[in-house]
């Protein structure tokens, strides 16, 4: 049996320690490597998040403006739809203060054809601006366009009297027509039916007691009539 020398021994051993010492080098470079491009990706992240933060916070910003400028520029809208409806009617109540203000003892019936012209004008401003009656007295009662505030002996479900004029504004329903129902009971020209009328006669606004259409009575045919 050979015996082996001492420096045979420890060429093996130190083969060994060479083999395993060199992955463990290799490994630690590695992750070196690995965690270095990673904070490098983490920092392009941030960076691109940090611009998409800024381009958000823009955007609310730029959202904001153009909310508050919507609502700038509406009631802008609404401000100079007022003020042309209110420059519209500012010559009809010229027209009402200088009739007020003429001497109407002197010529009573120029002065009642000037009052007549300017009822006539008003009517003509309400319907430019889209206004119209409803038609109610002696029509089929219809809760969308009546507001029913009793009854008295007539055609049942017919109106037979109109308290207050309702009006559309387009085809949109801008007030009811408050009127009287028939009941079904008695006749059209029974006692209750009459006072029902005269009742919506008096409590009428002026210039309401036509039921039927808006336009005001012709001032030549009603002059020829009181001349008459």
């Amino acid at each position: 049996m050979t015996e082996q020398g001492p420096e045979a021994t420890d060429e093996p051993a130190a083969e060994n320690e060479r083999a395993l010492g060199e992955p463990t080098a290799i490994s630690a470079a590695s992750m070196a490597a690995e965690i270095a491009e990673l904070k490098a990706e983490l920092e392009t992240l941030k960076d691109e998040a940090d611009k998409r933060l800024v381009g958000w916070q823009r955007s609310q910003a730029d959202m904001e403006n153009y909310k508050k400028h919507s609502i700038q520029d509406l009631a802008d809208r609404v401000r100079l739809a007022k003020a042309g409806i209110l420059l519209d009617l500012l010559g009809v109540v010229d027209d009402f203060e200088r009739a007020l203000a003429a001497d109407h003892e002197t010529d009573v019936h120029a002065w009642i054809q000037g009052v007549r012209l300017i009822e006539k004008k008003f009517y003509a401003f309400l319907e430019a601006k889209d206004l119209s009656p409803i038609a109610a007295e002696q029509q089929r009662f219809d809760p969308n366009f009546h507001e029913a505030l009793g009854q008295a002996p007539g055609p049942a479900g017919q109106v037979i009297a109109q308290l207050q004029k309702g009006y559309l504004l387009g085809e949109k329903v801008l007030r009811p027509a408050r009127v009287i129902v028939g009941s079904g009971d008695g006749a059209d020209s029974s006692p209750a039916t009459d006072a029902a009328k005269a009742k919506a006669a008096n409590t009428a606004p002026s210039g309401d007691q036509d039921t039927t259409d808006a336009s005001p009575p012709d001032p030549i045919s009603a002059d020829a009539s009181e001349s008459s």
